[in-house]
């Protein structure tokens, strides 16, 4: 496909798509893996210096893979053909570990591959209904437990999981009375600059209690930027919450202030 095809084919540049998006357009034969990665390597050039995403980079073997990704029949082609990843082998926080991406749809891509489906179905409505939530005194220590299992080393650090697992099927029953529960991420505003990511202080019961969590961008702070809400679901209702995340984004993005730019 020559360039002059690719930029009335699609109107914006390619790395600019969400991964939903450019699978959609490859998967139609409207966009090429080759024009995609070339897109992506170009973006890579201009950006990393200053986001420094990648240790080590094949450009050359990333076009190769490319054009025989291209040439695979259609019939052998994957769920996820076509999509370029990268790999974090190693990462030093904590927080660096999960699924990122810029839309739910994204993140439902690699739930239908790891088969995230949930343990029961729900009803779905179009309105919701509101409550505040309180939990119980039972859950004041779980941030504690979780902070002394994730700074200390085994031995009797451990005795504390007995408590944190006999908290879990107890937030399920609560959790299950509503289609999502809705939490601050963080105590302020994302930082400015690259020096940190924020406190992780609010995410520590979450993680403790095995529980979804997906978090939202929705809204501007006195320094424009985003500030962000949780959305949480019992165990092993992932696919549930994604749902849930869709649209509660939809409101978000209407209402909230804040507005996804990318430039």
């Amino acid at each position: 496909m020559s360039n002059q095809a690719s930029t009335e084919t699609h109107p914006i540049e390619p790395w600019k798509l969400t991964a939903s998006k450019a699978l959609g357009k490859i998967q139609a034969d409207e966009m090429s893996v080759q024009e995609y990665a070339e897109s992506l390597l170009e973006r890579i050039k201009a950006r990393d210096e200053d986001v420094k995403a990648w240790a080590y980079l094949d450009e050359k073997r990333v076009m190769q893979e490319a054009k025989l990704l291209d040439e695979t029949p259609k019939k052998d082609r994957g769920p996820l053909y076509g999509l370029l990843k990268g790999q974090k082998i190693y990462a030093l926080m904590y927080d660096t570990l999960g699924w990122y991406g810029r839309s739910v749809d994204d993140l439902i891509l690699p739930a239908n591959i790891f088969a995230f489906w949930d343990d029961e179905d729900e009803d779905r409505s179009h309105g919701a209904d509101v409550d505040e939530l309180e939990l119980p005194s039972a859950f004041d220590d779980v941030p504690e437990w979780y902070r002394i299992g994730l700074y200390t080393e085994g031995r009797t650090s451990f005795l504390l999981d007995d408590s944190l697992a006999a908290m879990r099927p107890v937030f399920d029953v609560i959790a299950l009375k509503y289609a999502a529960i809705i939490t601050p991420s963080v105590p302020d505003e994302a930082p400015i600059g690259l020096e940190s990511t924020g406190s992780h202080v609010f995410c520590a019961m979450w993680s403790g209690l095995y529980v979804p969590v997906l978090n939202v961008s929705g809204f501007k702070g006195d320094h424009g930027m985003p500030i962000g809400l949780s959305l949480v679901a019992p165990r092993y209702r992932d696919r549930h919450l994604l749902e849930v995340g869709k649209a509660v984004g939809k409101i978000f993005e209407a209402e909230g202030g804040w507005e996804t730019k990318i430039e």
